[in-house]
C-alpha cells in the first residue's frame, strides 16, 4: 500500500475517473466500429477500401486509448513523490508474476 496524503488520493482518484470516462467514449466508438465491420463484411461484394478505412479508424482508436492511459499514468506519477512511485512500482511488480 502506498502512503499517500488525502490530497494525493483525491488527485489520483480524479485522474483515474477522468481517464475512465475518456476510455469509455473510445470503447463506445469501438463498439460502433464493430457494427460497421459486420455490415462491410456482410455485403455481396467485399469493399477492400472500406475495410482499410475501418482498419485505420480502429488503429486510431487504439492509439487514442493508449495515449490516454499513458497520460493518466504520467499524471498519477507526477502527483506522487519519487519514493511513492518506487513503492507503487514494487507493488505492481507482484501483479506480473
Amino acid at each position: 500500500r502506498i502512503q499517500a496524503s488525502t490530497e494525493q488520493r483525491q488527485q489520483v482518484r480524479a485522474i483515474v475517473q477522468d481517464a475512465v470516462q475518456d476510455l469509455l467514449q473510445v470503447k463506445e466508438q469501438h463498439q460502433a466500429q464493430h457494427q460497421a465491420w459486420v455490415e462491410a463484411l456482410s455485403q455481396e461484394t467485399i469493399d477492400r477500401q472500406a475495410l482499410d478505412r475501418l482498419r485505420t479508424t480502429e488503429a486510431q482508436l487504439a492509439d487514442t486509448a493508449i495515449q490516454r492511459v499513458v497520460n493518466a499514468v504520467a499524471d498519477v506519477a507526477e502527483s506522487l513523490t519519487p519514493a511513492q512511485r518506487t513503492a507503487l512500482l514494487d507493488l505492481t511488480a507482484r501483479w506480473r508474476h
